[in-house]
């Protein structure tokens, strides 16, 4: 049952009244406890495993009581049971509330897939260690390249402008995407040599992270860094280079030194 929108009320086991408690305690509860936890964030109940927290016998009719509103002035108070048949099972309902009244959609069977995308979750007292944070770092990285990666493709998308000089070229300050959704952040202009004669080159930037900040260890007897920098990685190739790299411009060699050639055109983010 989707319930995410609404405050669950009560929990009803054949007819007797069953007692929320956090899911801690849940996991301290005895075998004969007749007590619940719920995730108001999923809307989801749990009720114990028969070992830790008395579980529904098979049969049982369960009525879960959903409460929206406050019922002062401006507010709409409205009231929800639902009721279903102990084990549950994958039947869903869309409770849908506004200050017209309520409307309860039965979605019929339904199949739940996980993803394999988990981020931590919290609670008071809970012993972290450094995976819990990553995991979180990498759930959220992962999201955002996601969203850059399919919704505004790779490219230049501000700045990064090349300027070619007689062994050089200079990239201006900018931002670009990669094809893994990458950032690549030029903060400030840089030069960059150019060694070979052969025309004409790519110019070519990539995604790259480094340790930084060393901090002393616990035992005091070494120093790890702690934190990662994001890098742009700027060199000049023959030809362009591979996926997970963005060419940015092509140079050819004139009589006066490296010219950006104006008909190439990089792939533009949008």
């Amino acid at each position: 049952m989707d319930t995410r929108e609404q405050e669950i009320s009560s929990v009803v086991v054949n007819g007797e009244q069953w007692v929320e408690v956090e899911a801690a305690t849940l996991a301290s509860a005895g075998p004969h406890d007749k007590v619940y936890s719920l995730d108001r964030r999923e809307g989801a109940i749990r009720f114990g495993d028969g070992a830790h927290g008395r579980q529904p016998p098979a049969g049982a009719n369960i009525t879960v009581t959903y409460r929206h509103g406050s019922g002062k002035a401006g507010d709409c108070l409205t009231v929800i049971s639902v009721s279903s048949t102990w084990p549950f099972t994958t039947h869903r309902y869309v409770v849908g509330v506004n200050n017209q009244g309520f409307q309860v959609r039965f979605i019929g069977s339904a199949i739940e897939q996980p993803s394999g995308e988990m981020r931590p979750r919290y609670f008071y007292g809970q012993l972290l260690t450094e995976s819990d944070f990553s995991d979180e770092q990498n759930y959220l990285l992962g999201k955002h390249r996601r969203h850059n990666k399919f919704l505004h493709h790779h490219g230049v998308a501000q700045g990064l402008e090349l300027q070619g000089k007689e062994n050089s070229v200079v990239i201006s300050p900018g931002y670009a995407i990669d094809c893994c959704g990458r950032e690549l952040i030029l903060n400030e202009a840089i030069e960059v040599k150019i060694q070979d004669l052969e025309s004409p080159l790519y110019v070519t930037i990539e995604h790259t992270e480094k340790e930084t900040h060393d901090v002393p260890a616990l035992d005091g007897s070494s120093k790890s860094a702690s934190r990662i920098e994001d890098c742009v990685l700027a060199y000049v190739v023959s030809e362009p280079e591979r996926c997970d790299a963005l060419t940015i411009g092509r140079l050819v060699l004139g009589t006066s030194g490296w010219q950006v050639d104006t008909t190439f055109k990089p792939p533009r983010s949008v």
